[in-house]
């Protein structure tokens, strides 16, 4: 199980990494981390963060990716390019 754990923060640095070597090179360097456990507002504080903070790029935690969360998620991500999100 240990190994399993290892292989999936090693998957969330080099995404994390990969996203910020992105962000420099377009020069846009905010950075939000959110993680949804069951956050009903998590459409209306992804768009007011975005309506604040344009160029931002936005990693999404999701450790409920069958919910209602993953749903709005999704469309989310297909409204803004910006929000990426990673689910477990």
């Amino acid at each position: 199980m240990d190994i399993y754990c290892a292989g999936f923060v090693i998957i969330l640095v080099t995404i994390f990494f990969a996203i910020l070597i992105y962000a420099i090179r377009h020069k846009s360097y905010s950075f939000k981390t959110i993680w949804t456990e069951n956050d009903r507002n998590i459409e209306a504080k992804l768009r007011i963060f975005m309506r604040k903070n344009p160029r931002s790029e936005i990693v999404v935690i999701n450790n409920s990716p069958s919910s209602e969360t993953g749903k709005i998620l999704k469309k989310m991500q297909y409204d803004f390019p910006e929000i990426h999100i990673v689910s477990y």
